[in-house]
C-alpha cells in the first residue's frame, strides 16, 4: 500500500537521523509494528488482570507460578 503522510517540519528534523540507516518506509513500518505489539501486550495484561480479579472474587485459588 502506498500512502502519503504529512510530517511537521520539527518532527521531520528529528526523524531524519533516526531513519538514515534505512528507508523511511521501513522505519515507519518498524515503528507501527512496535506500537501495535505494545498495544496487544497491554490488552492481554488488562484481560489477564481482569480474569485474576474475577477468580479472586469467586474464591478460586490462582497459582502463584502463573
Amino acid at each position: 500500500m502506498r500512502t502519503t503522510i504529512m510530517i511537521k517540519p520539527g518532527m521531520a528534523k528529528l526523524l531524519k537521523p533516526l531513519a538514515a540507516s534505512k528507508k523511511l518506509s521501513a522505519f515507519i513500518h518498524q515503528c507501527l509494528e512496535e506500537h501495535f505489539a505494545a498495544q496487544a501486550k497491554q490488552e492481554t495484561e488488562k484481560q489477564l488482570a481482569e480474569a485474576y480479579e474475577r477468580a479472586n472474587q469467586e474464591g478460586r485459588a490462582v497459582s502463584k507460578e502463573f
